[in-house]
């Protein structure tokens, strides 16, 4: 069940341009993850490790293999099996298998899917990367969530939201923090609960969302 801004058919019931105060349908009825993107697209993985996205799609972040303006309907992930969970970026998605793989699809400018390019993709592509328990994609970076606790980022890091001390952007992944049981990202940062209790986040602070008493960016994670 959907509700809220429906512009680009992310409610998912083939309404578009229908503002949806209520919840609806997107006729999915075997989901056990759900994700909405920073943007207008939602995604949601289902019990057979199959996906189904649907909301814009100009850069094929849906990927069922178009970049259509908007799907309002819930399209099939091309390709994709074996998906425990998902996250969705701005224009991008990233799913995590039952192997600790990672799979992107979508908006590519900055290496956010992963795969060394940065070419737009409207079918999964591998990300390198293994070992992965949770991931969190932000507007054009990306950050996953290793079996050993140890946080790695890649893509924009103009804020410094990758974490590894620099503003350099990277297609391959650096290392952000250790000891993290849990991560979410924002647009240009991205926060990490460690098996401590406490939240370090990094990247850009300017609304004070690092949560630090200041409103500067930090290229390193904060407590």
């Amino acid at each position: 069940m959907c509700w809220g801004g429906n512009f680009y058919g992310e409610v998912g019931d083939n309404s578009p341009g229908v503002e949806r105060d209520s919840p609806v349908s997107t006729g999915i009825t075997t989901a056990i993850d759900i994700s909405m993107g920073l943007g207008y697209h939602s995604c949601a993985i289902l019990s057979g490790g199959t996906a189904e996205c649907w909301g814009e799609n100009d850069y094929g972040e849906t990927g069922d293999g178009t970049t259509n303006f908007e799907n309002d309907l819930p399209v099939a992930v091309s390709g994709l099996t074996g998906a425990l969970s998902i996250g969705l970026g701005d224009l991008h998605s990233c799913s995590v298998g039952s192997g600790g793989d990672v799979h992107c699809w979508g908006y590519n400018f900055d290496s956010e899917l992963g795969n060394g390019p940065t070419t737009d993709s409207n079918v999964p592509v591998v990300s390198n990367v293994s070992n992965v328990i949770a991931v969190a994609p932000g507007g054009s970076h990306t950050c996953v969530l290793l079996s050993s606790g140890t946080v790695e980022c890649w893509g924009d890091n103009s804020s410094g939201q990758l974490g590894d001390g620099t503003n350099n952007a990277n297609k391959t992944p650096v290392t952000a923090i250790s000891g993290a049981i849990a991560i979410a990202s924002g647009y240009s940062h991205t926060c990490a609960l460690l098996g401590t209790g406490q939240v370090a986040c990094w990247g850009y602070n300017g609304d004070g969302q690092l949560g630090d008493g200041t409103n500067h960016d930090s290229n390193v994670p904060v407590i």
